[in-house]
């Protein structure tokens, strides 16, 4: 556990320090943009014939990546102290942070893009435009042949690092619990914990695993697409738990309220949230075909949503004798199909151990 600590507070301070530090030099004496740029589209709506709401869409997806992983300090809870107090706390200031952090980074980076035009082809074309503009600001030396902003995006990588750790974390933890619960195949292997180490090794091994072989298989592009893939998932678990959590509300839950809770305005907060996740799940979900979906169905969409057959490799091979089906339908259909394969065979009819909630005193939410 001291090595997560280290590695966690290095993140926050990476963090704090890189895309909140240097992102407000980067604001205050690297302005090449005037202001007005902020609200000026250069363009970006042709490709979608001029739809700005469609364009929007598409550049929403930034704060889904943004918002997504703030969850994880839930799941650290079982190891934090006074977790009924520290936990909600942790989830509230990643969210804030994460917001305010994220707000002035990218003013930072929009005012001091040098060319708009520029900037736009390089992304277009799979180049890394945030990269350039840093460096071509932040070009001071310090030492050793290495550029300010050199260091800016070391800072960058490193904190990316870390919180790249802290969702396998995550991982891990969701994969020993419902293998702990029976709810995994070969939960017992999941829900082992080792001896020596005194954590979930088999799980930690297996969710590294799971991440690399994809990336191996399709390429560092198809791991980039497969990223977008699981975030879509992690929304699909937020919406259904909140739809869950609102189906308890009307019936009166919770009738004991834990020392964090949102009173009056929980069920606001809960309708919001569903129509927030509801909205970026079909954001997510939209695939390539104009004919379909009109403007919203644009070449965008190809690179976040790809049909199969024009996205999966086979260690360089395409497959493309695979049928013309999108991979965020597709993916969510297989983890149901086989899910569903799964209950009626191993987990319908078990008898399983049924705890109170310590906060609430409340065996289930509804």
């Amino acid at each position: 556990m001291w090595l997560l600590s280290i590695l966690n507070n290095i993140g926050v301070a990476t963090e704090i320090l890189g895309m909140l530090v240097f992102a407000l030099v980067l604001l205050f004496f690297a302005n090449n943009q005037p202001v007005s740029v902020i609200f000026d589209t250069a363009g970006a709506e042709v490709p979608q014939n001029g739809n700005l709401v469609a364009t929007f869409a598409l550049g929403l997806f930034m704060s889904i990546f943004i918002l997504y992983g703030f969850d994880t300090a839930g799941t650290f809870g079982e190891e934090t102290v006074d977790a009924t107090r520290q936990a909600p706390r942790g989830v509230i200031f990643s969210v804030l942070a994460s917001g305010v952090v994220g707000v002035v980074f990218f003013l930072a980076v929009i005012l001091a893009i040098p060319s708009v035009p520029a900037t736009m082809e390089e992304g277009l074309a799979g180049g890394f435009p945030i990269a350039t503009i840093i460096q071509a600001n932040l070009t001071t030396e310090i030492a050793a042949g290495i550029t300010f902003g050199e260091l800016y995006l070391l800072v960058i990588l490193a904190s990316v690092f870390v919180c790249t750790l802290a969702i396998q974390g995550a991982a891990t933890r969701m994969m020993f619990s419902m293998g702990r619960d029976r709810r995994l195949p070969l939960g017992r292997v999941w829900g082992r914990v080792n001896p020596t180490f005194r954590t979930p090794a088999n799980a930690a091994i297996a969710v590294g695993v799971l991440a690399t072989l994809p990336i191996l298989v399709t390429g560092p592009f198809g791991g980039f697409v497969l990223s977008i893939c699981a975030t879509g998932l992690i929304y699909l678990s937020y919406f259904l738990c909140n739809i869950g959590v609102l189906m308890a509300r009307r019936h009166g839950w919770p009738h004991k309220p834990a020392w964090f809770n949102l009173g009056r305005w929980g069920m606001p907060v809960n309708i919001l949230a569903v129509v927030y996740g509801g909205l970026m799940i079909a954001n997510i979900a939209l695939w390539h075909d104009p004919a379909l979906f009109g403007d919203f169905g644009t070449e965008g969409r190809a690179y976040w949503n790809p049909f199969i057959n024009s996205f999966l490799k086979w260690f360089g091979t395409d497959l493309k004798d695979l049928p013309p089906l999108p991979l965020y339908e597709t993916v969510v259909g297989t983890l149901v199909l086989f899910g569903a394969i799964y209950y009626a065979v191993a987990v319908r009819g078990r008898a399983t151990d049924v705890e109170a909630d310590s906060a609430t005193g409340e065996a289930v939410i509804a």
